[in-house]
């Protein structure tokens, strides 16, 4: 699945859509496999894609189910400069010790807190904070599941994908 992925990407690079970025999930099974980091930097290599345009995705589970394999593929990846997103933060796992212990990049706030940001106002504080945590510590965050075709125009969660 990620070579295909990579594959995708490398066809948009080359149709002329260079701006694009591709996310992909990276499951427990494939984190223990003892060659993944050099599949995807063989992959990265032969279709000439920039690792910067690739972010992988990995969610607190697997993070917590294979702890030392987690940090040695984790801190292999991003050495190869890809970015490492925590995937569906807030839910079941969450411990901010992995904010710590692993390289990641991105936060992707679970949609669960954002569909009812505005009615929510808990929701809405522990999105404020899981941001402000993020501009504190460098690391990009985004939203899932935000819609702002239903948003009013004057709400605005300030540094938020």
């Amino acid at each position: 699945m990620i070579n295909e992925g990579l594959e995708q990407l490398s066809s948009w690079h080359r149709e002329g859509f260079d701006q694009l970025q591709l996310a992909i999930n990276i499951s427990g099974i494939q984190i223990q496999r003892d060659n993944l980091v050099e599949q995807i930097d063989h992959s990265l290599q032969r279709l000439q894609i920039d690792p910067e345009s690739v972010e992988l995705e990995i969610t607190e589970s697997v993070l917590i189910d294979f702890p030392e394999r987690a940090t040695d593929v984790l801190m292999a990846l991003r050495d190869l400069g890809v970015s490492l997103a925590l995937d569906d933060f807030g839910t079941d796992y969450s411990s901010l010790s992995n904010l710590k212990r692993y390289p990641i990049t991105a936060l992707k706030v679970d949609k669960s807190f954002v569909r009812d940001i505005l009615e929510d106002p808990n929701d809405a504080a522990i999105t404020r904070a899981v941001v402000a945590m993020g501009q504190s510590l460098d690391i990009h965050v985004v939203a899932e599941g935000w819609r702002a075709a239903n948003t009013p125009t004057t709400y605005k969660v300030s540094a938020v994908s």
